[in-house]
């Protein structure tokens, strides 16, 4: 999958679990994305979380999160994580 949404640690989750394998992707990083499997809990939360708060919520870095997405083909831009 190649996508033109480029992505960084304030992106929200609802925008990138809206292509094809991103859930996978972020449950690979941490097995507490497993959550968002439940529609009703992704629906509820997903538009609410950026990828900074997500890497909080699983325990990991953004990093980790934003390298697992770079694999399945979202651009990653670290910009904004050098102005936060």
């Amino acid at each position: 999958m190649n996508t033109d949404l480029a992505i960084d640690s304030n992106t929200r989750i609802a925008r990138i679990i809206s292509y094809p394998g991103a859930i996978d992707a972020l449950i690979a990083v941490s097995s507490r994305f497993n959550k968002l499997k439940n529609p009703v809990l992704r629906k509820v939360m997903a538009g609410q979380v950026n990828v900074a708060m997500a890497a909080r919520i699983g325990g990991v870095s953004v990093d980790a999160i934003l390298e697992s997405l770079e694999r399945i083909g979202f651009r990653v831009s670290r910009e904004s994580e050098e102005r936060v």
